[in-house]
């Protein structure tokens, strides 16, 4: 049976690259797009000023502004569904409206559907973060040769079966697309670099050791919040067809100055921001239990034999790694099936660190992958233990403090309970506020705002393990720490005039494992009985 090879993206020219087709199952959708669900000035000044009945042109007299703009503003709170007017009588709030007069915030969605495809990885069955809008009889077709790159099981079995994804899952994926069409806008637009739109969509990435957040409801709470409104109407809806299978043309590029050797080139066209993204779904076919074959052999050898004729680097034997974690990482090593997939990148980037002379690149390459995939990592673990729902009401809560009380006193306040010296946190209000924004993500924040998340939400609504980071000795130290390891990182990733030196290197290193133990020992897992495994 011939399944159709397309492409979607166009790669950059790149050596020693070995162009695959990835299978994916591709199921069609209808999907509602997301109203805007805040106001600038002028559109909650007009919606106030109408609630009390106010006309087009009292409105224009009121914000001193030509009746044209008064008719603009009012006709877009028409379309987010804040507003509305009928021939021949004034403007109206719409239910919406008044609620965001009282301060209700909510996910609204359009009644305009748009069709398309969502695609499902064939192989690991994760929902891929993207959405093609219209038929895929659109999408180039890619010529005879790439057929012979198709990913296969053993003796040429397709991978093409398994059961429909879950809602939820596709609408996260349809969520965090529409997130990442926003930072490749930032991106082409020079208002965040490449790596850091790349940094920003790394912690989207949901490996075995992340589960789905539900709300948590055995966590003690320190304050009184309330449940605010929250809307269950699905915006992604799967229609009763089966899923057409496809092979999407992706790349893999031999780089053995990084970690595990390789990098890859997604098949989606979203600019290169998830391209790291499809580098773990490599990763993790390549250690798949049952073999994947490209060209008639398993793709394990094909990428190993290159990585293999380019490196130079001390060939490093899983003994040498698992012996070298477990005397750094100990809990790590212990607890190697709970956290998998960082075990493994701990690995790798050993192999990496044993190189003789290791240039600037890897150095940095270093640098990234630790903070990446083990300080944030870890640290994201740590902040959810706490449930996804209970961070979304502290993040209300917090935000609402700042605003009476101040984010001084605020902060002041956060390090009082933590039992921090107040001097530690002085200056760091801006960076708390930032931080404080994405309390209820995984994403955007940096090692530093993660560490002050941590300690908002012991002051808020700790979790037992968020209470064992904190009672942990040597906090303000930490904390000390960590503000130096953050700005090393910031150097080696996105300070192009100001680079790492072998000095911060070195540091970087002797402070890696004390900072990613204390994280390992706050999740340590609690048995029935109280005592910890």
């Amino acid at each position: 049976m011939s399944i159709d090879v397309v492409s979607l993206r166009d790669f950059p020219n790149s050596t020693n690259a070995i162009d695959i087709a990835f299978p994916v199952l591709a199921y069609e959708c209808e999907v509602n797009t997301l109203l805007d669900s805040e106001l600038d000035a002028y559109e909650e000044a007009a919606l106030k000023l109408i609630s009390i009945g106010l006309s087009e042109k009292g409105v224009a007299k009121s914000l001193k502004i030509p009746e044209s703009l008064a008719k603009q503003v009012l006709c877009q709170l028409e379309n987010n569904k804040f507003a509305s007017k009928q021939t021949g009588h004034q403007w109206e709030l719409t239910e919406d409206g008044r609620k965001y007069l009282k301060g209700i915030r909510k996910q609204r969605f359009s009644n305009n559907g748009r069709f398309g495809f969502i695609f499902v990885s064939a192989i690991k069955k994760d929902v891929l973060q993207y959405f093609y809008e219209g038929s895929l009889g659109k999408i180039a077709r890619s010529d005879s040769e790439a057929a012979k790159n198709k990913l296969t099981l053993d003796d040429g079995k397709l991978p093409f079966s398994g059961e429909r994804p879950k809602r939820w899952k596709v609408e996260q994926a349809y969520k965090r697309y529409l997130r990442i069409l926003e930072l490749e806008y930032e991106q082409e637009n020079n208002k965040i670099t490449i790596q850091e739109a790349q940094d920003v969509y790394a912690d989207y990435e949901t490996f075995d050791e992340y589960e789905y957040d539900e709300p948590d409801n055995s966590v003690t709470q320190s304050v009184v919040i309330t449940e605010p409104e929250y809307t269950k109407k699905s915006f992604v809806r799967l229609l009763k067809r089966p899923p057409k299978d496809l092979y999407l043309n992706m790349r893999i590029v031999i780089s053995p100055e990084k970690p595990g050797g390789f990098t890859v080139y997604s098949p989606l066209d979203l600019g290169g921001i998830d391209d790291e993204f499809f580098q773990r779904q490599i990763q993790w076919i390549k250690e798949y239990s049952e073999p994947v074959y490209f060209a008639n052999k398993k793709l394990t050898d094909v990428i190993d034999s290159e990585v293999s004729k380019l490196s130079r680097q001390k060939s490093v034997g899983e003994k040498d790694k698992s012996v070298y974690i477990l005397e750094q990482l100990p809990l790590l090593a212990t607890e190697k099936n709970r956290y998998s997939v960082m075990y493994r990148d701990v690995a790798e980037i050993y192999g990496l660190m044993c190189e003789t002379n290791l240039s600037r690149f890897k150095r940095e390459s270093i640098i990234g992958g630790f903070s990446r995939k083990l300080f944030e990592a870890l640290m994201n673990k740590l902040i959810h233990t706490t449930g996804g729902n209970n961070l979304r009401l502290i993040k209300d809560k917090v935000l609402s403090d700042i605003n009476c009380s101040g984010t001084e006193k605020t902060v002041s306040s956060i390090a009082k309970i933590a039992g921090i010296n107040c001097n530690t946190l002085q200056g760091d209000g801006d960076i708390f506020k930032k931080a404080i924004s994405k309390l209820d993500g995984r994403y955007g924040n940096s090692v530093l705002e993660k560490l002050f998340n941590i300690l908002t939400v012991n002051a808020y609504c700790a979790s037992v393990e968020i209470k064992r980071f904190i009672y942990q000795d040597n906090l303000d130290e930490y904390i000390e720490v960590v503000r130096k390891i953050n700005r090393i990182r910031n150097r080696a990733s996105h300070e192009a005039e100001s680079k790492i030196t072998s000095i911060d290197y070195d540091f970087y290193i002797e402070q890696v494992f004390g900072i990613a133990n204390r994280l390992l020992e706050s999740l340590k897992e609690v048995s029935q009985n109280g005592s910890q495994k």
